[in-house]
C-alpha cells in the first residue's frame, strides 16, 4: 500500500472511531389549518436556533404558546422564535390579525454574529375582529399600529415589514416597505406589499432585495386611467426611489431586483430579471436572493410561461448585450434559472437546464426547480440544489438534461441534484454533480429556504424520495416504489454520496424544510402533514400541519471529510453481463479525465456505471479504425465500469479508474 493511501486510511479510521452521532431531540408546533411551516432558520455561535415560521389556529411549542390569546379565525400568522440547544423556546415574537388577512413569513438572514433580519408580509383588511397581535404587543385599534393606516377602504394596508433583532429578541431596526404604480398622469395607483420578497446584505450593509412583479393588472397597459409608466418604492411612507419604464412596458410577474443603501435610505439600483420579450407572459412561482462575500448577487427563480399549447421554443433573454439567454420549449411546464449579478446588478452568468432535448416518450411536461445556493470560499466552489422532473415514463438510459454553462450532459430523470461549480475566472464552470440516490425518484418541495449547507468537504441536502434511499451503510428500504420518505443525503465536494440518513414518513403532503449547520450540530426542519417521522429513537406525530425541528449531533462534522474510495463491489450494481472473450482495451488505465478505448468491432452504444449503480450513456469519439476516446473530465475521480455494445450485438465491459 502506498504511504499516502495508508495515511488517508488512518485519518478516516481515526475520524470514525472518535465519532459520536445521535439525535438530541425533535420538537415542533402544530397548526389546525393548512398554514403551518418553518420558512427559514439561522444559528448563532453557541448553537441556538432562530426560526421564521407560519402558523394558524392556536399552536404551542411545548408549554410556550405562539400567540397567547384566543381567536376564532385562522389566517396565516408569523412566528419568530429562539430555540435553545436543548430544544426550549427561549422567546418568541408573533404576528396575527383578528380578520381574514394573512401575515406571511418570507425570508431570514444572519447579520454577522450578533443579529438577524427577516421579511414578513402584513395584510390588514376590514376589521371584523379589530385587533392585531404584533410582536409582543396587542394592538386594540388600527390607530395603535407602528405606521399610519387609512381605514376608509376595505383594504386597510398592505406592506412588508423588514425587522432586525439581536439574539436576545430586542428589536433593533424596523422598516415598512411598499410599492406603488405610476400611470401616464403621474398618479400613484394602489400601494402594495412586496410579493414573494427575498433579500440579503453585502459587507457594506447594502440590501439586495428581489420581488415578484405581480402588480394587480392583467396586461401591460391597463392601470386605471392610463399606461403604466413605472413604480415607486416606499419605506416608512417615504419614497426612496422611482423606476421608470420609458416604453410603458412592465413585465408582469417578472422578478425585479433592487439594491438599497443601508437602512433603506435610498434606492441605488433596480432592474428586472429578464429583458423585454413580447412573445411570452412570464410568471414566477418563487424567487430567492443570496449574496456572497465578493458582493456577487445570486437570484434563483422558477419560471412558468403561460400558453403551453404553443408549438415553438421560446427564448428568454436576461441580457441581450452579453447574450445571456435560455430556451423554453413547448413541452416544458416550469423551468428553474439562476442568474448571478455584479454589485451594480449587471448580470454576468446564468445556469439552467437545457430542456430542448425532450424525451419522445415523455407523457408529462418537463419541470425544473432551483432551490438554494451555497458557497465554500476555501475551495472556491459554488453549490446549487435543484429538482429535475421528467415524468415517470422517460427513458432512463437515453435522456439527459444539460446545464447551459458548458453543455455537459447530466444523467437525471426525476431527481434531486447538487451541481458543483468551480470559480476559475469570471464564469464558474461545472466541476461535478451529485444525485440523491433514490430507487424511484426524489424531489425537494416545500415552503423552506436554505435546504443546502456545506462544510469540511461535505454537502448536506434534505429531500423526499420514493422507494428506497440508497445511502452507503444506511440503506432504507420502502415497502413499495411509491412509498414516500424523507432523508438527508451527504455528498463530498466531488459529488460522491458519502453518507446520510432516512426519516420514516408516509404522507406525500409532508415536506422537507430548511436545514442549518453549526460546527457539529445540524438542525433539520420538516413539515409533517398527518404523518409520523422517526429521527433515530425519537418519533414525532403531526396532527394536521406539524412544523418540526430535529437536532442532530455528529462530532465528525468538525473535521474535514477525507474520501477513501471503497473497494470494488459490483454485486448490487445492475449492469449488462459481458460476452466471453472481452474484445476491448482501455489505456492508459488509470487515467486522468480522458481515456482511449480500442475495440476490434464497431461500437454502437456505450454506458458507464459507478459504484453506486448510477448508469448513464456516454459518447465515444472515433479517432480512427477501432480507436475511440472517452472524455470524463466533468465526472468525479472514481472507478467506473464501461459497457459497450458492438454492431454484432455483443456486450463488452472494462473497469476504468479516473484519478
Amino acid at each position: 500500500m502506498k504511504k499516502g493511501t495508508l495515511i488517508l486510511s488512518l485519518l478516516a479510521l481515526t475520524a470514525f472511531t472518535v465519532r459520536a452521532q445521535h439525535f438530541d431531540w425533535a420538537k415542533g408546533y402544530s397548526s389546525t389549518g393548512e398554514n403551518g411551516y418553518i420558512k427559514g432558520t439561522v444559528t448563532d455561535s453557541v448553537g441556538n436556533l432562530y426560526i421564521l415560521g407560519a402558523f394558524s389556529g392556536f399552536p404551542s411549542w411545548g408549554d410556550t404558546t405562539l400567540m397567547p390569546i384566543s381567536h376564532d379565525l385562522m389566517p396565516i400568522g408569523t412566528v419568530i422564535a429562539k430555540i435553545s440547544p436543548d430544544g426550549e423556546m427561549l422567546w418568541r415574537k408573533a404576528f396575527h390579525t383578528g380578520n381574514y388577512a394573512n401575515n406571511i413569513p418570507y425570508d431570514i438572514k444572519p447579520l454577522g454574529d450578533t443579529a438577524f433580519a427577516c421579511l414578513v408580509n402584513v395584510e390588514l383588511s376590514t376589521p371584523y375582529n379589530n385587533y392585531c397581535y404584533y410582536l409582543d404587543t396587542m394592538l386594540h385599534g388600527w390607530s395603535d399600529y407602528p405606521i399610519p393606516i387609512e381605514t376608509s377602504s376595505f383594504i386597510l394596508a398592505h406592506f412588508t415589514a423588514y425587522q432586525v433583532f439581536d439574539f436576545s429578541g430586542n428589536l433593533l431596526e424596523q422598516h415598512f416597505l411598499q410599492v406603488s404604480y405610476i400611470d401616464s398622469t403621474g398618479s400613484d395607483f394602489f400601494k402594495d406589499n412586496l410579493i414573494n420578497p427575498s433579500f440579503d446584505l453585502d459587507a457594506e450593509g447594502n440590501i439586495y432585495l428581489s420581488r415578484q412583479a405581480e402588480d394587480y393588472f392583467d396586461d401591460e397597459t391597463s392601470v386605471e386611467a392610463g399606461t403604466l409608466m413605472g413604480v415607486r418604492l416606499w419605506v416608512d411612507h417615504r419614497c426612496v426611489g422611482t423606476v421608470y419604464e420609458n416604453t410603458g412596458y412592465h413585465p408582469r410577474w417578472s422578478p425585479q431586483l433592487l439594491k438599497f443603501a443601508p437602512h433603506f435610505d435610498t434606492l441605488l439600483a433596480a432592474r428586472y430579471l429578464f429583458d423585454r420579450n413580447d412573445n411570452y407572459a412570464c410568471e414566477i412561482n418563487s424567487t430567492y436572493t443570496k449574496v456572497d462575500r465578493d458582493s456577487k448577487v445570486y437570484c434563483l427563480s422558477t419560471i412558468y410561461i403561460s400558453g403551453l399549447g404553443r408549438d415553438s421554443i421560446e427564448t428568454i433573454v436576461v441580457d441581450s448585450i452579453q447574450r445571456l439567454e435560455f430556451s423554453f420549449p413547448s413541452a416544458v411546464s416550469e423551468k428553474g434559472v439562476m442568474v448571478r449579478f455584479d454589485s451594480d446588478l449587471t448580470p454576468d452568468w446564468l445556469v439552467t437546464l437545457d430542456d430542448s432535448i425532450i424525451n419522445p416518450n415523455l407523457n408529462a411536461p418537463s419541470l425544473s426547480f432551483f432551490h438554494d445556493v451555497a458557497f465554500d470560499y476555501d475551495s472556491n466552489l459554488i453549490f446549487l440544489s435543484l429538482t429535475s422532473i421528467r415524468g415517470f415514463f422517460c427513458d432512463t438510459l437515453n435522456f439527459y438534461s444539460i446545464p447551459m454553462v458548458d453543455g455537459t450532459p447530466i444523467h437525471m430523470r426525476n431527481s434531486s441534484v447538487v451541481l458543483i461549480f468551480e470559480q476559475t475566472g469570471s464564469r464558474p464552470v461545472l466541476r461535478s454533480y451529485g444525485i440523491v440516490p433514490a430507487a424511484s425518484q426524489s424531489d425537494i418541495s416545500g415552503y423552506s429556504i436554505g435546504n443546502l449547507v456545506c462544510q469540511g468537504n461535505r454537502i448536506f441536502l434534505q429531500s423526499r424520495y420514493y422507494g428506497d434511499l440508497r445511502i452507503p451503510g444506511n440503506e432504507f428500504l420502502g415497502n413499495s416504489i411509491y412509498q414516500v420518505g424523507h432523508g438527508l443525503t451527504v455528498f463530498d465536494y466531488a459529488g460522491h454520496v458519502v453518507g446520510g440518513m432516512p426519516y420514516r414518513t408516509i404522507s406525500p403532503n409532508s415536506k422537507p424544510g430548511p436545514i442549518a449547520l453549526r460546527d457539529s450540530i445540524l438542525y433539520l426542519g420538516m413539515l409533517l402533514y398527518d404523518d409520523d417521522a422517526t429521527f433515530g429513537d425519537i418519533t414525532l406525530h403531526g396532527d394536521a400541519n406539524f412544523s418540526a425541528i430535529a437536532r442532530y449531533v455528529d462530532t465528525a462534522f468538525m473535521t474535514t471529510y477525507v474520501y477513501v474510495e471503497p473497494p470494488i463491489d459490483t454485486s448490487n450494481v445492475s449492469i449488462l453481463v459481458p460476452e466471453e472473450g472481452n474484445a476491448i482495451v482501455a489505456y492508459p488505465n488509470p487515467f486522468h479525465q480522458r481515456v482511449t478505448i480500442q475495440c476490434n468491432e464497431t461500437i454502437t452504444a456505450a454506458y458507464i456505471t459507478d459504484l453506486m449503480g448510477r448508469r448513464e450513456q456516454v459518447r465515444l469519439t472515433a479517432e480512427g479504425t477501432g480507436r475511440y476516446t472517452l472524455d470524463l473530465n466533468v465526472h468525479p475521480q472514481a472507478t467506473y465500469l464501461l459497457t459497450v455494445i458492438t454492431a454484432d450485438g455483443k456486450l463488452h465491459t472494462v473497469r476504468l479508474l479516473n484519478e
